[in-house]
């Protein structure tokens, strides 16, 4: 049997509910009155979670794997994406901890969260949250990733769920904005299923989300809005319903977008101004610190290196 058949067939399944009030030290409490030992780091101050309340109530599925061996930080992350999961987070671990910490079973004791690790205050070493089960010694720790885990670890990763957008339906719109306008647009493509795939990337009915940048801009050149969408030619820009989905489950948004703003240029907004000529806008989002950040732009602005269009690969 292939490690990749033996780890499916293994697998454990949780549905894991995940909420907009996330405060770590309230979970580890009630881990605590529940009977399980918690490490004394595992405090909001070390784990503060600030980048994921904005979170709606959203349900995702943990399977836990069993990798047959022990494995380094970086094998396990390769067994995960070998199972078609992807790389969880510390809320889903400490959610599972929240939920399943008293009643998890299975034949190995120990549970490891690939997430982010986290860095001592001595910054020597990193560790990431653990769960032990067996009943007589069960607890929420810490296990440095700077060893290999040994092979009573299982590995526990997520099964992201797609997400269905009508990009047809008008997005939200701001009190002071309109589409009901000549220069409106909105460019719908129907009923998307969106769904990020354990390669860290997005992909809306199967194809390929890219993010387009032109070749003026790699060379320091200035481009249009038009002329932009002009190099596009057929390609399908995305409007503003993926924009509206994406702020609500940040968790789908890739790695990669964290350079420079990616815009979606498929809904353009009107922002009518008494006396002026209407400001013609559409959304953008980029990466500021910790978090994704979401701004107008106007139609007026040209794009440099630093801007990309999120379109459709074909």
């Amino acid at each position: 049997m292939s490690q990749q058949q033996r780890i499916s067939a293994s697998a454990e399944v949780y549905n894991v509910k995940l909420g907009s009030e996330i405060v770590i030290d309230r979970i580890a409490q009630a881990c605590r009155a529940s009977g399980l030992y918690v490490d004394e780091c595992l405090t909001r101050a070390n784990f503060p979670l600030e980048h994921l309340k904005s979170h709606a109530e959203e349900n995702v599925v943990v399977e836990i794997i069993d990798p047959g061996c022990s494995f380094s930080k970086e094998e396990g992350l390769m067994y995960l994406q070998a199972a078609g999961l992807a790389r969880p987070t510390d809320e889903h671990a400490l959610r599972f901890a929240e939920q399943y910490g008293r009643t998890t079973a299975g034949k190995k004791p120990l549970v490891i969260f690939l997430h982010e690790p986290w860095r001592d205050p001595e910054n020597r070493y990193r560790y990431v949250v653990c769960i032990r089960r067996p009943p007589r010694s069960r607890l929420l720790g810490l296990y440095c990733t700077e060893v290999k885990f040994h092979d009573e670890c299982v590995l526990a990763g997520v099964r992201l769920l797609s997400v269905i957008i009508d990009t047809d339906c008008n997005p939200w719109i701001s009190d002071l904005w309109t589409l009901d306008d000549d220069k409106a647009e909105h460019q719908g493509m129907g009923r998307v299923v969106l769904e990020k795939r354990p390669d860290g990337k997005l992909y809306a009915n199967g194809v390929e989300i890219v993010r387009y940048r032109s070749p003026r801009q790699e060379i320091g050149q200035w481009i249009d809005r038009d002329e932009l969408l002009g190099e596009l030619g057929n390609r399908l820009v995305l409007n503003a319903c993926f924009s509206d989905v994406l702020r609500g489950n940040p968790r789908l948004m890739p790695e990669a977008w964290k350079t420079g703003y990616t815009h979606f240029l498929g809904t353009v907004f009107v922002e009518p101004a008494d006396g002026y000529p209407p400001a013609l806008l559409t959304w953008r989002v980029s990466w500021d610190r910790d978090q994704w950040t979401w701004d107008n732009c106007s139609q007026e602005h040209r794009f440099n290196v630093d801007d990309w269009a999120a379109s459709l690969e074909r």
